[in-house]
Parts: C-alpha cells; sequence; structure tokens
C-alpha cells in the first residue's frame, strides 16, 4: 500500500464536502420532476468527453424553476449520453428502446421528457438539419 492510496479515501471524502459546499445548492432536488429537452450532437471523429455534445439543456420544475448545472447533473447527463452514443457497445449500461432511433454518428438529436432523481424518462426523435 502507497503512502497515497493510505490517504484516497480521506481526500475523496475531503472532495465531496467541497463540492457540496460549493455547488450543493444548485444540485438536482430529491423528488422533483424536471421537465424539458436535451438537444444533443454526436461528431463524427473521437470517443472524448466531449463527443456527444448537449448543445441545448432545457429543464424546469413548477416549484424551483430551471434545473442550474452542477458537478452531479454534469455528470449524470454525460453518462446518459456516452450510453445512447453506444446504445450499448463498448461497454454502456443501457440501450436505447426499440422505438428511438440509433444514435448515428454526424446526427444531432433532441430528447424531451422528465428528469427525476437522476432518471431520464421521454422520447428521442433525429433532428433534420438544413443544408
Amino acid at each position: 500500500m502507497s503512502l497515497g492510496s493510505a490517504f484516497a479515501s480521506a481526500e475523496y471524502e475531503h472532495r465531496q464536502v467541497i463540492l457540496e459546499d460549493a455547488w450543493g445548492h444548485l444540485a438536482p432536488r430529491k423528488n422533483i420532476t424536471y421537465r424539458g429537452h436535451i438537444t444533443f450532437a454526436v461528431g463524427c471523429f473521437g470517443d472524448d468527453e466531449l463527443n456527444p455534445t448537449a448543445l441545448e439543456v432545457e429543464l424546469v420544475s413548477r416549484k424551483y424553476g430551471e434545473l442550474s448545472s452542477s458537478p452531479w447533473f454534469y455528470d449524470a447527463l454525460s453518462d446518459l449520453l456516452s450510453n445512447w452514443a453506444c446504445d450499448g457497445r463498448h461497454g454502456a449500461t443501457k440501450k436505447l428502446p426499440a422505438t428511438w432511433p440509433t444514435v448515428e454518428a454526424g446526427g444531432a438529436y433532441r430528447w424531451e421528457g422528465v428528469f427525476k432523481n437522476y432518471e431520464f424518462v421521454g422520447t428521442l426523435r433525429r433532428l433534420k438539419l438544413g443544408d
């Protein structure tokens, strides 16, 4: 065991406390439904953290208004879009519903639905882009 690994759990806990203190007020609220949409694109090259890319996110609750960005929502959104772009391939954990279009490189998509307790439920369609 290295000295670094001996302190890893304490550093992780300290980091979580700092994140909560700085960004906790922006985190999605438990048991609150946010309705809206996500527009995203999947590039033709690479599989880095910018692919797929969220172009627009608008999620609103009746009680609290628009959902702000936070480290927790960013992680949930990034994981979701990556799983959709992989659609069960390359270790993705969830397959797209059979009624949804296949998410392909070079495409732009719009999801509409609800976000509650870090679950996304809704529909997805491929956008037709003009020349």
